[in-house]
């Protein structure tokens, strides 16, 4: 009868060890999960700042570039009408052909959620949709599953001033550290 009980207290010390490295596990990733979106987050507020600059000061044909990476866990970086308005259905093939957006209100939006956080941008903007492309296989995912690392979608953007009320921003995907020639001629809008 010793035995039997002494077996007992080892299995219950096995289940609760592996209990406890379960919830760890789950705490250290939600933990890694919420720096991981602060770190967008931080991104996205400084383009809206960017964006509100070039409403606000120089002339027309003011230019700026920015880069932004954002991992599959943001939806999309977009622009809307309303500061409640969510990104079109089909905004991942949107992201993916290139297409743009006008609206004077600056959002983001995570797959885990499901109203986006807007900012209000000073002046009109037309707006390179971007975020996690269409789930056909793009050169930013082949290199990042071939090297290892989890996927990140990285932007190189133009924020240039072609009026004094508006803003047209173009963006292409970065791939690699070569940054890409950028022309506005583009401006097809959805």
């Amino acid at each position: 009868m010793k035995g039997v009980a002494e077996w007992i207290w080892i299995v219950i010390s096995v289940i609760l060890g592996l209990i406890t490295i379960t919830v760890g596990s789950l705490l250290l990733l939600r933990q890694a999960d919420v720096v991981q979106k602060q770190a967008i987050l931080q991104q996205f507020s400084q383009l809206g700042e960017e964006m509100n600059r070039a409403c606000s000061k120089g002339g027309v044909g003011q230019t700026t570039y920015l880069s932004i990476s954002l991992p599959n866990s943001a939806r999309a970086i977009y622009v809307a009408n309303a500061s409640d308005e969510s990104p079109p259905d089909k905004v991942s093939e949107y992201i993916t052909k290139g297409r743009n957006g006008i609206g004077t209100y600056l959002c983001i939006q995570f797959f885990d959620e499901n109203i986006p956080r807007c900012e209000a941008i000073s002046c009109d903007m037309i707006f390179t949709y971007i975020g996690t492309p269409s789930l056909k296989s793009t050169l930013q995912t082949i290199l990042s599953s071939l090297t290892g690392n989890s996927p990140m979608n990285s932007f190189y953007l133009l924020l240039n001033k072609t009026d004094y009320h508006l803003v047209q921003t173009t963006a292409v995907p970065l791939i690699g550290n070569l940054l890409p020639n950028i022309t506005t001629t583009a401006t097809r809008t959805s």
